[in-house]
């Protein structure tokens, strides 16, 4: 969905904003902070400045919070075989308490942008 700010001078963002889609409509998930390398990091900036709140990743977790976010979700790596609109949201209470994104895929990997 977005990239946060970042105090740190070396890096372009603090944590990549993910989300799904669910019955049409954008959810947000949580925002991905780890897993990736300065090198990572700066290709997602290049990629969502290109095509903002479309870069597809594929993102690791420990399932879902109570609230329907993200539990420790950390990146893994580019999706180039899926498209924004693709990335579905099966997780119910992520979709009933987020205001719009949706997930196709088990909570231990999934594919997100």
């Amino acid at each position: 969905l977005r990239l946060t700010s970042t105090t740190a001078e070396d890096r372009p963002f603090g944590a990549i904003e993910v989300g799904a889609y669910h019955e049409g409509s954008l959810v947000s998930l949580a925002a991905v902070g780890t897993g990736y390398s300065l090198e990572q990091m700066r290709e997602i900036a290049a990629r969502h400045a290109a095509r903002p709140g479309q870069v597809v990743i594929t993102v690791a977790c420990q399932g879902f919070t109570e609230t329907g976010q993200l539990w420790h979700g950390r990146f893994m790596d580019f999706n180039n075989l899926v498209e924004p609109e693709d990335c579905l949201c099966d997780n119910a209470r992520a979709a009933a308490t987020s205001s719009a994104i949706t997930l196709t895929a088990t909570p231990a990997q999934l594919e997100l942008f």
